[in-house]
């Protein structure tokens, strides 16, 4: 009789980032995963293999929310994580254009857990610096403020926009739950 009268509990965005960088500080690295609550449940899923190029992986995340719309698992989508490594640049753009920041001088090697709000409409993220020491094993890692950039836009994640576009494109009753 207990149980029926217990809320679910909604993950936060600072439970999350902290459970990413503890397995991130204990294996060395973390495989990018999405996590999608819809107010009942909770779906965990990894993405063994990330495309190269930044399109190819736009495209891969948003065929990943039709798929996981697909299997009829997820109700009415309330918000949803993806945490991956990425490459982040700290300099300005070069006078030759754009830099990718995996290729940037100044980069940093970073994990970022990325939060789509589906009600508010809203993102937000952790992003942590990853240190290594001269062999290459992660040695800690250091919250980066993230606020807004130089546009003053806040943060954002197009891996996770494409996701949630595909996802919320493809549940039934898509009408009703997107805007």
């Amino acid at each position: 009789m207990a149980n029926e009268n217990r809320k679910r509990t909604t993950l936060t965005l600072e439970a999350v980032a902290e459970q990413a960088r503890e397995t991130t500080l204990r294996f060395g690295y973390h495989v990018p995963t999405l996590i999608v609550e819809d107010g009942l449940q909770t779906l965990f899923t990894q993405i063994e293999k990330m495309a190269e190029a930044h399109e190819a992986r736009l495209v891969q995340m948003y065929v990943r929310g039709i798929m996981i719309a697909r299997t009829g698992v997820v109700g009415v989508l309330q918000q949803a994580f993806f945490i991956s490594e990425a490459w982040m640049s700290t300099g300005t753009s070069s006078d030759t254009g754009f830099i990718p920041p995996s290729k940037h001088p100044q980069r940093k090697e970073v994990l970022i857990v990325a939060r789509y709000a589906v009600r508010s409409v809203t993102q937000d993220g952790v992003v942590f610096e990853m240190k290594r020491d001269r062999s290459g094993r992660l040695a800690g890692m250091e919250e980066q403020d993230v606020g807004q950039d130089v546009s003053g836009s806040a943060f954002r994640s197009p891996l996770m926009e494409a996701f949630v576009a595909g996802l919320l494109g493809s549940l039934p009753g898509a009408n009703e739950q997107s805007h």
